[in-house]
């Protein structure tokens, strides 16, 4: 029985060597995974908040570890004295046994003895593989980690970089706002400067037109006083001086230049095909050019006419001293102006062609009443930005 005895303690060593290692994989599988978690969370948690969680991670595993080891040592001394009792039945069953029956139980312990060697052995061979793999994963780790912490050293190179990008792209942002904003407040000065001098020099030709308009009155009020015993004989006679007057040939030749005049205006070609179809707020631009330089003739009256419109876009002062009408009552009125040959009038503005001059009389009303007669020279402008466009005069 002493033999039995020895062999039990021997086992139990045994057994107290399997639980250890059994607490150490216990432990080691409570362990590795905070491990992992740990660096997990230091991968992704900000640099102010990692002290933080590694005490919690290692308090998490000491409580965990600690309440796994309470229990598992709870659970050994309550199988220890599971076993014990067990044993010591089976010891006294044994002493009551008889010794054919003591030799058979023995050769049954010594044979789950063995067994149970041959399982320690295999549970010592998986435990020498479990700490290969072990030192397997450390290794993995530790490559992870380093991994890891060459990626978060890129990551804050990264962030450094990107915030002073976002600080340099602030700055810029701010510079061209800046720039913005003078630039606006000019832009605004400008405009208001621009906006006054228009109406400075709109309100200087407004009071030019009306002071034009005050002396042409009375130029006609002074002509018309000095024409009431024949003012018909005297209108003509007194419309142009002596060294003025001529005759057809005269006539056709001035025509000629005012035709070359408008044929050699080429700045403005690019607008030839544009204000023919525009309206007529677009040709006190368009035809500034022409007018100013037909306002400046003062031997003759001379007019501009839009076969296209179909109406009188320029008449030459002049027309006062002659019909006692403004030029802008013979644009408006010029149908009802003539007495005779508006008809024949029609006809040869629609028959005129380039390079081709018509003349033809008319009977016009004068602003006293009476009638006057008027010669109407005119010609087609054949090219230019006012191609097809009729200049004339009346004599």
């Amino acid at each position: 029985m002493s033999e039995g005895s020895a062999e039990v303690s021997v086992s139990s060593n045994r057994s107290n060597a399997g639980h250890r290692r059994v607490y150490f994989l216990i432990l080691l599988s409570v362990c590795v995974p905070l491990f992992f978690l740990c660096a997990h969370s230091l991968s992704i948690c900000p640099v102010q908040e990692r002290t933080g969680m590694i005490l919690m991670t290692v308090l998490a595993g000491l409580l965990g570890g600690g309440f796994g080891g309470y229990v598992i040592r709870g659970w050994e001394q309550r199988m220890r004295k599971a076993v014990s009792a067990l044993v010591e039945q089976k010891c006294g069953q044994m002493q009551r046994l008889p010794p054919d029956q003591v030799v058979f139980f023995e050769q049954q312990m010594e044979q789950m003895r063995l067994g149970y060697e041959h399982q320690i052995d295999l549970l010592q061979s998986s435990v020498v593989k479990s700490k290969e793999q072990v030192q397997e994963l450390h290794l993995e780790m530790d490559k992870k980690l380093e991994k890891m912490r060459v990626a978060y050293l890129e990551f804050e190179d990264l962030h450094k970089d990107y915030h002073a990008l976002q600080e340099e792209y602030a700055r810029y942002q701010a510079e061209i706002q800046g720039q913005l904003k003078h630039k606006d407040s000019l832009l605004a000065d400008y405009q208001h400067t621009i906006t006054e001098q228009r109406e400075v020099i709109e309100k200087k030709q407004n009071y030019i037109g009306k002071l034009e308009g005050k002396v042409r009155d009375l130029m006609y009020e002074i002509r018309s006083l000095l024409q009431l015993e024949d003012p018909v004989r005297d209108a003509k006679e007194n419309y142009l001086p002596d060294s003025q007057k001529g005759k057809p040939y005269d006539f056709s030749m001035q025509l000629s230049r005012f035709l070359e005049l408008a044929e050699s205006f080429t700045g403005a070609d690019h607008l030839g095909g544009r204000f023919l179809n525009s309206g007529a707020h677009r040709y006190a631009i368009d035809l500034r050019p022409l007018f100013d330089k037909l306002s400046q003739e003062t031997s003759r009256i001379v007019f501009v006419y839009s076969p296209s419109e179909d109406r009188f876009v320029f008449v030459g002062e002049l027309i006062r001293s002659r019909l006692g009408w403004g030029p802008e009552k013979i644009i408006k009125d010029f149908h009802q102006l003539v007495v005779k040959g508006y008809r024949e009038w029609k006809e040869a503005i629609g028959q005129l062609e380039e390079g081709q001059q018509r003349v033809l009389p008319l009977q016009m009303r004068h602003k006293m009443g009476q009638e006057v007669a008027v010669d109407c020279y005119m010609g087609l402008v054949a090219k230019g930005p006012f191609a097809r466009y009729i200049i004339g005069m009346l004599i």
